[in-house]
């Protein structure tokens, strides 16, 4: 045979703790690819977040200077109809003082 039962029983024990050994450091390479891969997660759902806060403040932008151009259209309508307003009340009286003119004559 060759190796005696004690060489036999030290080759397992010495065996038991290399495979103990491997374990723990496979264990320790998951723990730290895990860890590894979260922080990735983590750094690709912060840049997701940053480019959809970026999309959503461009199209906050956009619609209040739409707000703004609309208000001044709302303003330069205005305006135009207060000038035609304007202008037909001016004519109504003009009209109405030529009637009364012609019937007192």
């Amino acid at each position: 045979m060759g190796d005696s039962i004690e060489d036999l029983l030290k080759k397992e024990e010495e065996l038991k703790a290399l495979l103990e050994k491997t374990r723990k450091e496979a264990a320790l390479r998951v723990k730290r690819e895990k860890e590894r891969w979260k922080r990735w997660l983590q750094e690709q759902k912060r840049a997701v977040e940053n480019e959809i806060n970026k999309r959503l403040e461009k199209d906050r932008k956009e619609a209040l200077k739409a707000a703004e151009e609309l208000v001044t259209q709302g303003k330069t309508m205005a305006s135009h109809m207060r000038s035609k307003l304007t202008s037909s009340l001016e004519d109504a009286v003009r009209i109405a003082v030529e009637t009364v003119l012609e019937r007192e004559k």
